[in-house]
């Protein structure tokens, strides 16, 4: 278990769901002060197990010219890792990690034209992005997004506003490298969501606000026994961990009534 700050109360009128509960109150002289205690909540990660296995011919292992023994543990190792970035974003919890996409932490950011990306997307994004997250957050985008973003336009004028008109160095925008930033955060483009017009196609995320639990290390472990009598090697590859994100929900901001909410996990709907 992990203990957490419970941040998912609606605060009242002048107090703030960011403090657990902590409420300071103006006290007139040679009275009791008010006592306030910071709630917390128990984060359970549970060491689930992800594996695979894969067999070779021992022929193919001693007459390969490439080292395929050296580089099947490379491809094991980048595997495992891209199955983990997968389920830190998309696992459902059902006996795998809860990804940020699936998580009731994430604020779900209704988009303003159907299977577009807008500057107006970019804005009403930012707005609901946890304010302490703003120097630490990224995009993470499925490549699909990428012609949006060369069109992103000044609304009032259509000015492009992401891909230079003029370029740099007397070139034009296109002879220019494609930036990589949006409003001064990263941009990751991945196959680990969804294509455009779909819900998780672009997200703003804070990732040192999701907790990952690792029981052991990547195990990689050989065996001539298993297919002996078909003269195979087999691998067997195997991580134990768990991992979700470190809220339960948005915060609600200070306004209370008015129901504003913020996240480190904001993703735009369908």
């Amino acid at each position: 278990y992990v203990p957490a700050l419970q941040q998912s109360d609606s605060p009242a009128s002048g107090t703030s769901a960011f403090f657990g509960g902590i409420i300071a109150t103006w006290q007139p002289e040679a009275q009791t002060i008010g006592q306030s205690n910071p709630t917390f909540r128990q984060i359970q990660l549970t060491a689930r197990t992800l594996e695979f296995y894969t067999v070779a011919s021992n022929q193919l292992l001693q007459d390969n010219a490439v080292a395929l023994d050296t580089l099947l543990t490379t491809l094991f190792k980048e595997g495992m890792a891209w199955f983990y970035d997968y389920y830190i974003l998309r696992g459902t919890g059902a006996d795998q990690p809860l990804g940020v996409l699936n998580s009731p932490a994430l604020y779900s950011q209704s988009r303003d034209t159907a299977t577009t990306f807008k500057f107006v997307d970019v804005a009403n994004m930012m707005a609901h992005f946890l304010m302490t997250s703003w120097t630490k957050g990224c995009w993470i985008m499925h490549p699909s997004v990428i012609p949006q973003l060369f069109q992103l336009a000044d609304s009032t004028n259509g000015s492009l506003i992401w891909l230079s008109q003029f370029g740099t160095s007397g070139q034009g925008g296109l002879a220019s490298k494609m930036p990589l930033t949006l409003v001064g955060l990263p941009i990751y483009f991945t196959e680990k969501v969804p294509k455009l017009g779909t819900a998780g196609d672009v997200s703003l995320v804070d990732l040192s606000k999701y907790i990952v639990g690792d029981r052991m290390a990547i195990q990689i472990e050989t065996s001539p026994h298993v297919l002996f009598l078909t003269n195979q090697m087999v691998w067997r590859i195997i991580a134990r961990w768990d991992g979700q994100p470190w809220l339960d929900q948005p915060i609600t901001l200070a306004d209370g009534a008015g129901n504003y909410q913020v996240s480190p996990f904001v993703g735009l709907a369908a």
